[in-house]
């Protein structure tokens, strides 16, 4: 299981890279660019180019291709302890370092397999010992450089989330990684200083997630770094960081998230339980999303430390989310068979399928159809109107359509969504219970006793997450014999069902937010 523990960063610049592309938007602005010496200089293309010209600069970028690999082969042979370790630093003061400067969109795009490619070659298993440290050492002085100079946002970014990736040893099978401590100092500088962009407290966090998940309580946050750390993570979720009311908000929430998986990876609950009061708060907070708060009761069962006196409000505040959790999937995906008898209603499109499976096409386009003239499935506008003849909302053939939920059910691809959602508030509310339980010098029965109901309604809800699959081998529905109606009825309404209950055991706590679901 180590080495997958040491890879799973990887996942992290791929999510790091979708925040930066997808919700975080950089002002126009002109960035530093290290040029890149003549030898390893490419031409870029215009596309005014003449014929003549296309291959002239086509045969300069292969020589100069062939320059950039066989100089960095060299490099790799030499890391490898077969080669001259003189041509290293050259390579990547010359090439390396100015290359993750460029602007160019094919640069900053590769930006993952880059770092994908940098852990292959520089830091394989073969390189060990002083070779190891020269690279992590070189590597991480230059990326400094880059993460704090005034270089595209996105290459500071992928420069700091490239030190918190080079550890000092590769891990097998029976050994941990062993990451760098100077990088681990490095990022929790970045988060301590009000003077550095969210989007790099964010690279940041995140590359701590993994770090603290390698070290977990064998430092249990007594280091200096790791209590700034901490100290870090609780003032975020507690919305007392500095400037965080000027963060917006997707990048704030991920921060939150990230703190939460930190405090749990380092297991320590306090001096006095505040760590873990602060993770109860988010778990008890129905303002944020639900996805930041079952983070929180997978870290809750991480704490080695929580007061017996704080056990009993710890498992009901757990109990209160799982049905919070499965109240919310319920109310989703009614919300989702909404939206799908609109588009069917406006698109003749078949979304729906027969729950029964007596038609291939929903019983609102077959009547739709009916009202229209048009063709089901086909998104045609007969008439060059919408269907009914009407404008949405007030076509008089829209009128006439009885929509009841009983007569649809959701494709499986849309229902295995909630599955999943579903199924990952149960394992991590299950599984936080089944901890909490075996805390030492835990001893009210009373809480005891919910703990034990509410696992056993997660068992249940945890197995009618399968309700409706298909055998891809028979082809047949699995549990076929208890689903009379769609799936999507029969997952609704078992999921408010055991929600009702899991509410029942702890009466005290608020009751689901009726509002939109966020997922």
């Amino acid at each position: 299981m180590f080495p997958l523990l040491s890879k799973r960063i990887l996942s992290v610049g791929t999510a790091l890279s979708f925040l930066l592309l997808g919700t975080v938007v950089f002002a126009q602005e002109t960035y530093d660019v290290v040029p890149l010496p003549e030898k390893y200089r490419t031409i870029a293309l215009t596309g005014l180019e003449s014929d003549e010209q296309l291959r002239d600069i086509e045969k300069n970028n292969r020589v100069i291709e062939n320059v950039r690999k066989n100089d960095r082969k060299a490099v790799v042979e030499a890391l490898a302890g077969s080669g001259n370790m003189s041509v290293v630093e050259p390579f990547f003061r010359e090439f390396l370092f100015p290359y993750l400067t460029q602007t160019d969109d094919d640069v900053v795009a590769s930006f993952g397999s880059i770092r994908k490619d940098f852990l292959k070659d520089f830091l394989s298993q073969r390189v060990t010992g002083a070779n190891r440290k020269q690279v992590v050492d070189l590597a991480t002085g230059g990326l400094k450089k880059i993460a704090e100079g005034n270089y595209n946002p996105a290459a500071r970014l992928n420069a700091v989330v490239m030190i918190s990736m080079m550890d000092l040893s590769d891990g097998d099978s029976a050994t941990l990684p062993q990451p760098n401590p100077d990088a681990t100092t490095y990022l929790v500088s970045l988060l301590e200083n009000n003077g550095v962009p969210l989007y790099l407290k964010v690279g940041a966090i995140s590359g701590l997630v993994r770090i603290t998940e390698i070290l977990g309580a064998s430092n249990g946050g007594n280091s200096a770094d790791l209590k700034a750390l901490s100290t870090f993570a609780v003032s975020v979720l507690s919305n007392q960081a500095t400037g965080q009311d000027q963060w917006e908000t997707d990048g704030s929430q991920w921060m939150m998230r990230r703190c939460v998986q930190v405090l749990g990876n380092l297991q320590n609950a306090g001096s006095n339980g505040d760590i873990a009061q602060t993770i109860n708060n988010v778990i008890t907070d129905s303002k944020l999303p639900i996805w930041i708060r079952a983070d929180a009761v997978d870290a809750l069962g991480k704490l080695t430390n929580i007061p017996a006196a704080a056990l009993p409000t710890s498992i009901d505040n757990v109990i209160a989310f799982t049905g919070d959790a499965l109240d919310r999937e319920a109310i989703a995906i009614y919300k989702k068979v909404e939206e799908y008898v609109g588009r069917s209603l406006l698109f003749d499109d078949v979304y729906l399928i027969d729950p029964l499976g007596k038609n291939t096409q929903s019983k609102a386009t077959q009547q739709n159809q009916g009202n229209s003239g048009g063709k089901a499935g086909g998104g045609k506008m007969p008439g060059g109107g919408m269907p009914g003849g009407g404008m949405p909302g007030g076509a008089a053939g829209q009128d006439e359509i009885k929509v009841t939920k009983s007569e649809f059910d959701l494709p499986n691809y849309s229902l295995n969504m909630f599955r999943r959602q579903a199924k990952g508030y149960l394992y991590y509310s299950h599984r936080t219970l089944g901890r909490l339980l075996s805390k030492p010098g835990f001893n009210d029965a009373g809480a005891q006793q919910r703990a034990k109901e509410a696992a056993g309604i997660i068992k249940l809800a945890a197995d009618d997450t399968n309700a409706g699959l298909v055998d891809l081998k028979t082809g047949k529905a699995i549990l076929a014999n208890e689903i009379t109606k769609g799936v999507s009825d029969l997952l609704h309404d078992r999921f408010s069902e055991y929600a009702q209950q899991l509410k029942s055991l702890v009466p005290r706590a608020a009751a689901a937010d009726e509002s939109a679901p966020n997922q």
